[in-house]
């Protein structure tokens, strides 16, 4: 008799078990070494400080905002007026010819002469 309330309650933990207890998923972790991590961000700071440093900003082409984010000494206003310039004259036939911009002297193009190409 005991035997057989065995087999029905473990019968019944069974069908418990396979029809009214949810699935589970469990998501997949994946643990990444601090070391790599980091060094891994370093090289993307260094490549975006490399990328970033050797791209000029073409001055017959560049936008507003290109402009002024981008040069040193370089403002909203001074480069709306490196726009206007261009448009007025066909545009920048060396980068010398930007210090005909008013606004921009020897010294602004000193600071910009490295960052910016036509």
């Amino acid at each position: 008799m005991l035997i057989i309330i065995a087999l029905i309650l473990c019968a019944g933990v069974i069908f418990y078990n396979a029809f009214f207890i949810p699935k589970i998923s469990i998501p997949s972790v994946v643990y990444v070494d601090s070391d790599e991590q980091s060094q891994e961000s370093e090289q993307e700071e260094r490549s975006d400080v490399i990328s970033s440093g050797s791209e000029k900003i073409n001055i017959n082409t560049a936008t507003k905002e290109e402009l002024s984010s981008n040069l040193t000494g370089i403002g909203d206003k001074i480069a709306q007026r490196i726009i206007d310039y261009r448009e007025e004259n066909g545009g920048f036939s060396s980068i010398e010819d930007i210090k005909n911009v008013s606004g921009i002297g020897e010294k602004i193009f000193e600071n910009i002469r490295n960052d910016i190409t036509t």
